[in-house]
């Protein structure tokens, strides 16, 4: 082996590897006679639900052009899969010329529909040393109606009816064996749906060898029960929701799908997370005597303290490096910091005080104590039938809505406090668009005017200097592209770097160095 196919080996394991038990070689799936999809005696048919409390019939998911689109197109779209430098997957889903091929199996003897794209249509991107590789040989398999890894005992009639399950079978330099995910053609969401049972390493990297249907791991629950992974778009973009991301790259091959305690229903936008439409209807549970005083007593410490929380989904951290505007804008980020929620405590309330920023404005609602339903958790109600569920289980922080609530406040992200916002200082003028993202600078007399258009390129790279941020201008300078903005004065006063230069160096938010073209808030 020389030294360059070495180092190859080396760098594609860890991100072939890190994707789990959705991402990875021989996933779900590893002797026919020991898995669930086989092994009938481990399966038990579930017990019938009643039609009113039956999530595959109630609830507007059930309609199979929920999301805006026919799920029916599923059985057209093909599947494209490549990976993240980050070692997150990218999925697709699109249509051409091509079209899946019918009565095919994997190379676990599942029957399935399969297609083989071309060499170098799905990728490993960012590779160190070896930069993006090619997936080669690949097919990729659609598995209707059906999942190739649980026996359909295991569930009631007509459940996996509305799901396709995919996989991939290739190589880019070790073979990628994949059982990949779930969708349901009438929600729309993504499901993860299997367990790593055993791992081996190479070079120090591990990577699962063994697998199980996720219903015989976790809670115990069916795959569709979890929190969805994320949804798919009318475009045929797969988007993932932020708890997955985060779960997955911290434990690449010890990740599982969870329920974390969402009390709304998962939603199509990237910050959608939620719950799954298909988690069982169920009615509130009232704790034991014992469990209600200590959550009574553990509540009482909680009473004189203030909690405070904004939506800072709109931040985003990239470190000193560009951010992508587009995909921020696309997701429809702005104005949620603009409000500030205020829960106060007390033996039977939470008092809830919404304040807008630069505003008096401040609405205030009452949730009366409903229901303890374990000695760290109540469920409280306003007049209009609004729920809260309250977790105190942390000693500076409660959880409510399955969103952890703390004691600071940093003030809304710095495109929201200039959101149409006009500045001026004599012939200085600053002139912001409806989202903050972009704004105009002019100086100088009728005889020497500049004008400079700019475009929000990253924000600090903490949250709590969320007064300042770096933005590209046009045209360019000299040492560089892109100027810092910062906010003084309650955010009355506004400067911005008077020589432009590159996006990783301009100094920090604190320092007044290189700072000038000030301007005085007007709107």
């Amino acid at each position: 082996m020389n030294k360059k196919t070495f180092y190859l080996i080396l760098m594609i394991i860890p991100i072939i590897i890190s994707c789990s038990n959705m991402m990875n070689p021989m996933y779900l799936y590893y002797n026919r006679t020991k898995s669930s999809y086989n092994n009938t005696n481990d399966v038990t048919t579930p017990d019938a639900v009643d039609a009113d409390k039956d999530p595959f019939i109630q609830g507007e998911h059930n309609n199979i052009g929920y999301g805006g689109f026919d799920g029916k197109i599923f059985d057209t779209w093909l599947f494209k899969v490549s990976f993240q430098s980050d070692k997150l997957p990218i999925y697709n889903f699109f249509k051409d010329n091509r079209s899946w091929s019918y009565n095919g199996t994997d190379w676990k003897n599942n029957s399935a529909n399969y297609y083989k794209p071309e060499n170098g249509e799905n990728k490993v991107y960012g590779a160190p040393f070896v930069g993006t590789v090619d997936i080669k040989n690949l097919t990729v398999y659609k598995y209707d109606k059906y999942n190739p890894l649980y026996d359909s005992k295991g569930y009631l009639s007509g459940r996996m009816d509305r799901f396709r399950f995919y996989s991939i079978n290739g190589e880019a330099v070790i073979p990628l064996k994949q059982y990949l995910i779930a969708v349901d053609t009438y929600s729309k969401f993504v499901f993860a749906y299997g367990a790593i049972t055993a791992t081996s390493s190479t070079f120090g990297n591990k990577y699962p060898t063994e697998f199980e249907a996720i219903e015989f791991h976790a809670k115990k629950i069916h795959f569709y029960e979890y929190d969805p992974i994320g949804y798919v778009t009318e475009n045929g973009d797969v988007i993932f929701y932020q708890h997955y991301k985060t779960e997955f790259v911290a434990n690449p091959t010890g990740y599982t799908p969870k329920q974390h305690g969402y009390t709304r229903v998962a939603s199509h936008n990237s910050q959608g997370h939620g719950y799954s439409p298909y988690r069982p209807i169920t009615d509130n549970v009232e704790a034991p005597d014992n469990e209600k005083e200590e959550f009574k007593n553990k509540l009482s410490t909680l009473k004189n303290k203030e909690f405070k929380w904004r939506d800072y989904s709109g931040y985003i951290n990239t470190g000193t490096g560009q951010m992508n505007l587009e995909e921020w804008k696309n997701a429809k980020h702005s104005g949620k910091s603009l409000e500030l929620y205020t829960y106060k405590l007390t033996d039977d309330t939470i008092e809830l005080v919404k304040t807008k920023y630069r505003t008096d404005q401040k609405h205030i609602e009452v949730y009366k104590l409903k229901n303890i339903t374990s000695k760290t958790t109540a469920i409280y109600e306003n007049a209009n039938k609004t729920k809260l569920n309250l977790d105190i289980n942390k000693d500076n922080a409660i959880i409510v809505n399955a969103v952890e609530i703390g004691t600071e406040d940093y003030g809304p992200i710095f495109v929201d406090r200039v959101i149409n916002a006009k500045f001026t200082n004599g012939d200085t003028i600053y002139t912001f668009n409806e989202d903050g993202t972009e704004f105009t600078l002019e100086y100088g007399s009728w005889f020497g005017k500049k004008k400079y258009n700019y475009k929000l390129a990253r924000f600090d790279n903490k949250l709590s200097i969320n007064y300042s941020a770096i933005y590209k201008a046009s045209p360019g300078g000299t040492f560089g592209d892109y100027g810092r903005v910062v906010l003084r004065n309650n955010d009355d006063l506004i400067k911005t770097s008077t020589t432009l230069g590159q996006i990783w160096g301009l100094g920090t938010a604190d320092s007044e160095a290189g700072l000038g073209y000030n301007a005085h808030r007007v709107k």
